[in-house]
């Protein structure tokens, strides 16, 4: 799998990237998981059993990107970079109709950024996880196959998509994956206030795309964060100046212990206030 997604001259990159990474993370234990998870994504053999899971998520996604099927799709927040979208549009949604393959395409994660999150879960092994943003549930996958192989814990992801949330279900079904991962339908600002009262270990916020949302989510999983390895990831810093504010405000939050930026993600590893 790893070979067919990415070009040698991409790898040796993504190696020296994660050496220079390693290199400044210095001897802090968790600071090093961190660094050992980025080396995993290009260096690491992976066992038998985690590729029989990870091949099996890869022919999920070349299915899906094959699919003609219709989903009507309701979207919260940000379509694209800049978009000024107002409160009642936010709240309501906007509707449109979209391919699975484009959605796919689209809107989930590459097998390199997936992969990370895997060896993240793997590295830290947390027993509560939460996503924001399930789309088709490939993301997901990644994680909760990450789960199934530690033996222990759960992800919660959120989708304010029903037609996403249900195409999501029936793929993590199909990957034996469904006792690990569960996913909820409806806007994050609705249901985070009830999931958070337990906290969480490792967060991965892939949604909205909105300074000021993205960074009020941000400050709500930490300040109900569980132990002291609370690790949190960030899609698309990059995408808009907004994100890319959102980035800057959160790296220079009191609360980060670390914050490191992985082709386009942003890992954050937080202490408690």
């Amino acid at each position: 799998m790893y070979g067919r997604t990415r070009g040698a001259a991409a790898r040796i990159g993504a190696r020296l990237e994660a050496a220079r990474t390693a290199r400044r993370l210095g001897r802090d234990p968790a600071a090093a998981d961190i660094a050992r998870a980025l080396a995993a994504t290009t260096k690491r053999t992976p066992s038998a059993d985690e590729q029989d899971l990870l091949h099996r998520i890869e022919d999920l996604r070349g299915e899906l990107l094959r699919s003609q099927e219709e989903l009507d799709v309701v979207d919260h927040g940000c379509g694209v970079p800049d978009d000024d979208v107002g409160r009642d549009e936010m709240y309501h949604g906007r509707r449109f109709v979209r391919t699975a393959r484009q959605t796919c395409h689209d809107g989930s994660k590459r097998p390199q950024e997936a992969l990370l999150l895997f060896e993240l879960v793997r590295a830290f092994r947390p027993t509560a996880c939460l996503e924001l943003g399930t789309s088709l549930g490939i993301s997901a996958a990644y994680q909760g196959a990450a789960l199934e192989l530690n033996r222990n814990g759960r992800l919660v992801t959120i989708e304010g998509a029903p037609a996403l949330a249900d195409l999501a279900r029936r793929n993590l079904k199909m990957l034996g994956l469904d006792h690990r991962v569960e996913v909820l339908t409806g806007r994050f600002a609705d249901r985070l206030p009830d999931l958070l009262k337990d906290g969480f270990e490792f967060s991965f916020i892939d949604g909205d795309h909105q300074e000021d949302a993205t960074v009020e989510y941000f400050d709500g999983i930490v300040t109900s964060m569980r132990g002291e390895r609370q690790l949190t990831v960030l899609d698309d810093i990059r995408w808009s100046p907004g994100m890319r504010r959102a980035w800057q405000r959160i790296r220079a939050d009191s609360r980060t212990r670390v914050a490191v930026e992985w082709h386009g993600m942003g890992i954050v590893l937080a202490r408690s206030a």
